[in-house]
């Protein structure tokens, strides 16, 4: 297999390198998406990519099939790239003032861009804010963005809007708030009144407003059906939660403990198909919250339905969640009676794998690729959450 996908990526720069057109290059984009996320990179690869740049000159935002096949190229070239790598795969895209000028063009066209279009632009955007940040690349134009928008759309028209696209959506608003101030994006605030308040101006650029928009958009999402929005909008929560943390503790805390949170874990406790989404809110709320306390109901519920079913019929997923969880919460102290049942738990998942993969699995929903590892909550991630308390 790796052979026959060197072939063919080979012959797809060959074509690069002689086609002077862009009839058909849309297919064979799509089939060096697909390369990406087979086989691991190489030189040919950063090849592509410099004729893939060459061609980004020559589109403009209306050229929509096109554009969706180059976009979706460049995600999954990001998503596909070694770490060691990562620095010279960003700084090479962002150096192309074309491609950041049609990120922005897709983005304020929302109305008139097809969905798809939309989803993939916002995945590629989020990588590469996400990749900027981490090295500090160069930025040579950067990109308007309504991240006030985005939000009221999550928070009031997700009925009227395709679910890959709030999913997306989901993803790019995560990010934002991941990494606070980007020299990649200029964050539009006009929706916040002037002169700024103080809870305003400390949580800049979506205020209090925005973020309780938000918290309330994702607590919806968290009941829908779909596993991808609900380790999205987990993700997002995540970042939520330590945006505020970081920029006012005590509405971290005032979130965490409203009432409409409580609702949700129940919900989603009283849901037998929901147990992983269950596990991994659960963590977080304790993780956030300092401490068991105030969860004790919810977490003897967990240790309850564990019981009940076994851990050995969890699926792996859900016994890699339960472990963090039950590590989480016994190292903040809980009543002796509860420690011991959750320890007494832990046991029983020794023999099971205590590893957990981290999945670089790319897949296509329509014609937009997604990363699977955008969507999900990693150990590392919550530990650094306990660790900041």
């Amino acid at each position: 297999m790796p052979d026959l996908c060197d072939q063919i990526r080979s012959a797809l720069l060959n074509v690069f390198q002689r086609r002077t057109h862009t009839d058909g290059l849309s297919v064979l984009l799509d089939v060096s998406s697909v390369i990406h996320s087979s086989v691991q990179m190489d030189h040919t690869d950063f090849r592509l990519v410099y004729h893939v740049s060459n061609l980004i000159g020559k589109l403009v935002s209306s050229d929509s099939e096109l554009l969706l096949s180059v976009f979706n190229f460049l995600y999954c070239f990001l998503c596909a790239c070694p770490s060691h790598a990562t620095d010279r795969a960003v700084c090479l895209l962002l150096a192309n003032v074309r491609l950041m000028e049609l990120l922005e063009e897709v983005l304020s066209a929302s109305s008139s861009s097809s969905s798809s279009l939309q989803c993939s632009c916002l995945l590629l955007l989020s990588s590469l804010t996400l990749l900027q940040h981490k090295h500090s690349a160069q930025v040579h134009r950067s990109i308007s963005v309504d991240l006030h928008q985005i939000i009221r759309r999550l928070a009031f028209s997700k009925r009227h809007t395709d679910s890959l696209l709030i999913v997306c959506s989901v993803r790019f608003v995560q990010v934002c708030l991941d990494v606070d101030a980007s020299a990649l994006l200029r964050v539009c605030d006009a929706a916040l009144q002037r002169p700024l308040t103080f809870i305003d101006g400390a949580l800049h650029p979506i205020g209090h407003s925005g973020a309780t928009s938000l918290m309330t958009a994702l607590n919806a999402l968290m009941l829908m059906t779909q596993d991808l929005m609900v380790s999205a909008a987990l993700n997002c929560l995540k970042s939520l939660m330590g945006f505020l943390r970081r920029r006012i503790p005590e509405t971290a805390q005032h979130m965490v403990c409203q009432p409409w949170v409580r609702f949700l874990l129940v919900s989603l406790l009283s849901c037998n198909q929901k147990l992983r989404p269950t596990l991994q809110l659960l963590t977080l709320l304790v993780c956030f919250s300092g401490g068991v306390s105030q969860w004790m109901t919810e977490v003897e519920s967990v240790c309850e339905e564990i019981e009940k079913r076994g851990a050995t019929n969890l699926t792996d997923d859900c016994t890699h969640t339960l472990r963090l969880m039950l590590t989480q919460c016994c190292a903040l102290s809980p009543p002796d009676d509860l420690r011991m049942r959750m320890e007494a738990i832990q046991g029983s998942l020794k023999h099971l794998p205590p590893s957990e993969s981290s999945s670089r699995h790319m897949f296509r929903v329509g014609r937009v690729s997604v990363c699977q590892s955008d969507f999900t909550i990693s150990t590392q991630d919550l530990r650094n959450t306990q660790q900041t308390q």
